[in-house]
């Protein structure tokens, strides 16, 4: 009797350690897997982008929480391509989730179900979010500052402004290497106003391009209408009617027009009427120039109160081309030929005397056609007519030799 007691515990010993423990759950995920889909609200993105994940609905009795991290995908940024945690949803029953990007970077998401003794389950999506090429304004920034310094405005991309004025405007480009442009042209698309004392325009660009504006108005220190440095490229704008303005202590004044730096370009641009109170009525070069390029622009009825109503230079390497640098007070350009300072002026007339030691250059009247109405084409028999630089890179857009100013070369056909 003992000896059948004892096979009967035995047995039903054995038998317990067989099943599951009433206490013991695992997992109860829906469906035949868990997985999470995402959706992105819209391909364009302007300001930003919401991204809506959601997942199967899971039961089990030691849910913790979900955890939602996110990292960036493409472009690949070493210093940003780290998993971040983004959420923590501690109520089993929620099954979605809502995020916001501010740029155009694709991502990756991880959701994450962790239980109370650690992590149970994951499943992960990529959300490929289009690169922002571009931005219109106003039709997507109602202001061209915004459009410039939105993220997702990079390296490459263009701020395209449509016709219209825009007064009152300061853009600066940061180290960005972008292209402002308007889109018709500099005679449709005008920053700022002369008339107006509200305005206050100024372009400050190290990299990039800016093209195909009327920029006028503006007072500044240093560049009324444009400080442009780095390698800075100007083309195809009309730049009139600005000044330079002292700050306090007494510091400023040079570059009613330009101010330019480094490896910076002005091609094919009128840049007239502009006033500075001490140098570069028109453009003043500073001292660090190292192949500051103006090319094919005409330079008028600009004035300083010291000298180089026209252009001024400080030093540095400064070649002036296919320029017509005509009627500026005091001096055309400064210095003369005397000065360490004084630019390499090619293939150009600037009324000055020293310049005809240069066989390239010309002297004489360049016959525009209406300059007091803004009209600055030449007439026929003009001086200026074939007479630059007769490098077929420099050819007039019908092929033939450059002709001087802002009409003449490649960029010619404004």
């Amino acid at each position: 009797m003992r000896q059948s007691i004892r096979w009967l515990i035995l047995l039903t010993g054995l038998l317990i350690s067989r099943c599951e423990s009433p206490f013991k759950t695992e997992p109860n995920i829906e469906g035949p897997t868990f997985e999470v889909t995402a959706t992105l609200s819209t391909q364009h993105l302007i300001d930003f982008a919401t991204i809506g994940l959601t997942w199967p609905q899971v039961g089990f009795d030691d849910f913790k929480e979900y955890q939602i991290t996110r990292k960036n995908i493409a472009p690949l940024d070493t210093l940003n391509n780290d998993l971040v945690v983004r959420a923590r949803i501690s109520d089993p029953i929620v099954h979605a989730w809502q995020d916001t990007i501010f740029d155009d970077e694709s991502v990756r998401y991880q959701v994450i179900i962790l239980g109370t003794k650690g992590p149970i389950g994951m499943s992960e999506v990529d959300v490929e979010v289009l690169p922002v090429t571009h931005f219109i304004v106003p039709t997507d920034k109602e202001r061209l500052e915004d459009a410039v310094r939105s993220p997702l405005i990079d390296n490459g991309d263009s701020v395209l402004v449509l016709p219209g004025s825009y007064p009152g405007v300061t853009v600066d480009f940061g180290n960005k290497a972008i292209n402002l442009i308007g889109v018709e042209g500099a005679s449709a698309t005008m920053l700022g106003t002369p008339e107006s004392n509200e305005s206050s325009v100024m372009i400050r660009i190290s990299a990039g391009l800016v093209k195909g504006f009327t920029i006028s108005g503006g007072q500044n220190m240093f560049g009324g209408g444009i400080y442009g440095a780095g390698s800075a490229v100007v083309r195809q704008c009309v730049i009139s009617g600005n000044e330079t303005i002292l700050g306090w202590p007494p510091n400023g004044g040079f570059g009613g027009g330009l101010y330019l730096q480094d490896s910076s370009r002005v091609e094919n641009c009128l840049i007239i009427s502009n006033s500075a109170l001490f140098q570069g009525g028109g453009i003043y070069v500073y001292d660090n120039a190292n192949d500051v390029r103006i090319v094919n622009c005409t330079i008028y009825a600009n004035q300083s109160a010291g000298l180089g109503g026209g252009i001024a230079t400080s030093g540095g390497t400064v070649i002036i081309e296919n320029t017509l640098v005509i009627n500026n007070e005091d001096r055309n350009i400064f210095p003369g030929p005397t000065s360490f300072r004084t630019p390499l002026v090619t293939y150009s007339s600037a009324g000055e005397e020293w310049l005809l030691a240069d066989s390239t250059n010309v002297s004489g009247d360049p016959l525009f056609v209406d300059p007091a109405n803004g009209n600055f084409h030449l007439q026929p028999g003009s001086i200026a007519l074939d007479a630059g630089n007769p490098d077929p890179a420099y050819n007039d857009p019908g092929d033939t030799r450059n002709d001087l100013g802002a009409y003449g070369g490649p960029g010619g056909d404004w």
